[in-house]
């Protein structure tokens, strides 16, 4: 029981880790694909030594077949190159409050793929938790007055960008629970190494390196740090979750990310607390206490 419970550290962090994080992102004047190609530098970087050394000690010499590798790929691109690059252009272009409600309907979205392949099993008290989520996470993020600001044409492609970044990030998620009986911290390192040579290609390609390099020092060191909190530490944390408490369970309570990033957003931004947050609060703690009791 004690062990079961132990996993639900995994995701509980994984959503602590990106409510936090979301401020590094806000805090940055350069372009998000810029951006995320230092983010792609700390997450190798900060996960290189562990994947060596774990080869070492293990002697092992990974021998994963070619259609690991191409899946191993194929998660790299969705993620970090996809997923989070449509992230940031929703928040760029349109707003938090456009993006973080359709991002988060992710869990709805890979809970139903899960259990159609047979990766995961979901019953009624999962089902309530899953809607007190996706309620909770409306009622925190998303707010008319901010959207009604917004032109026509911002808003439809920050929808647009969100719906990519959401379905991008769960194939992933589903891509993940398929292999099998590979070591979790390969996956991560592998996946966000490959993500790195087709971002450095795509930058190369387009002769768009002068920009990287121009980054302000500020802005280099915010997306370096969001590298390696959270596509190192944070998805190595999450394909352990995915793999061991499963993609339903995993997806509920990273789900609560955005009431991590409120409360920051009233000590660091002095945002209101409204009485929606307070209730979209109480409803995502609800989610998270139904998925752990059950």
């Amino acid at each position: 029981m004690i062990d079961k419970l132990a996993l639900y550290s995994y995701p509980l962090f994984v959503a602590i880790s990106w409510g936090a994080l979301i401020v590094l992102v806000k805090n940055s004047r350069s372009a998000s694909l810029y951006g995320l190609g230092m983010s792609l530098n700390g997450g190798v970087i900060v996960l290189l030594l562990p994947t060596i050394g774990w080869v070492i000690y293990t002697s092992s010499t990974l021998p994963l077949t070619f259609n690991t590798w191409v899946i191993i790929g194929i998660i790299g691109i969705l993620r970090y190159l996809l997923g989070t690059w449509f992230f940031f252009l929703s928040i760029t272009v349109g707003d938090v409050t456009v993006s973080s409600p359709i991002t988060g309907s992710k869990v709805v979205c890979v809970s139903v793929l899960s259990v159609l392949l047979g990766l995961d099993v979901i019953n009624y008290f999962l089902i309530a938790a899953i809607i007190l989520a996706m309620v909770g996470l409306y009622c925190i993020t998303f707010h008319i007055k901010k959207v009604e600001k917004l032109r026509k044409e911002n808003l439809v492609k920050g929808i647009i960008f969100a719906v990519g970044a959401m379905l991008s990030w769960s194939a992933a998620d589903i891509l993940v629970k398929k292999i099998h009986g590979l070591q979790a911290l390969v996956l991560t390192f592998g996946s966000l190494a490959i993500a790195l040579l087709f971002y450095y290609f795509i930058i190369l390609l387009f002769k768009q390196r002068h920009k990287l390099v121009a980054m302000p020092r500020a802005d280099k060191a915010r997306y370096f740090v969001h590298g390696i909190l959270s596509f190192g530490i944070s998805y190595l944390i999450l394909n352990l979750s995915l793999m061991e408490l499963g993609i339903v369970r995993t997806n509920i309570i990273v789900c609560t990310w955005p009431l991590i990033a409120s409360v920051i957003g009233y000590f660091y931004y002095n945002e209101k607390v409204t009485f929606m947050k307070i209730i979209g609060s109480v409803l995502l703690v609800g989610s998270v206490i139904i998925t752990v009791l059950n």
